[in-house]
């Protein structure tokens, strides 16, 4: 008997559901870079990457350099972190073209989104630089 009083009030609760704002849906975009920073450069050797966006989520990264780690903020007041360095300065890329078109950004606000700030720099403090064409693109829905 408490059996079937137990599923009958299981049966009876409400239902829970999650607000879509919250779900896996909707556009996605893509970080993309510009030319200068795709092709290989003998004056570059890249060991760190810090992007920052506005009104957006890093969602996944597609690809990861061999030796690099990376690693994200979630958003704090709509900003929200991408940072990728070199294991080792043996590891420092000549380009950014392993990383392009590979960070994706979801559950976005598209009024809003945008690049806050993005550099590119050598571990060893040799230089920085601030990384300026970089675009958010969406991405086809087949991706």
């Amino acid at each position: 008997m408490n059996r079937l009083l137990l599923l009958s009030v299981a049966l009876s609760a409400p239902t829970v559901s999650v607000p879509a704002h919250g779900a896996e849906s909707g556009k996605r975009y893509e970080i993309r870079f510009p030319a200068d920073l795709v092709r290989p450069s003998e004056g570059l050797a890249i060991d760190r990457l810090r992007i920052v966006v506005a009104c957006g989520e890093f969602v996944a990264i597609e690809r990861v350099p061999p030796d690099w780690n990376v690693g994200i903020s979630r958003p704090i007041s709509a900003q929200a972190g991408f940072d990728a360095s070199a294991g080792h300065g043996i590891s420092a890329l000549r380009d950014l073209s392993a990383f392009d078109g590979r960070i994706v950004i979801g559950r976005a606000d598209p009024e809003c989104l945008g690049v806050s700030s993005a550099t590119a720099a050598s571990a060893q403090g040799e230089w920085e630089r601030e990384i300026v064409g970089l675009r958010i693109v969406e991405r086809a829905a087949s991706r």
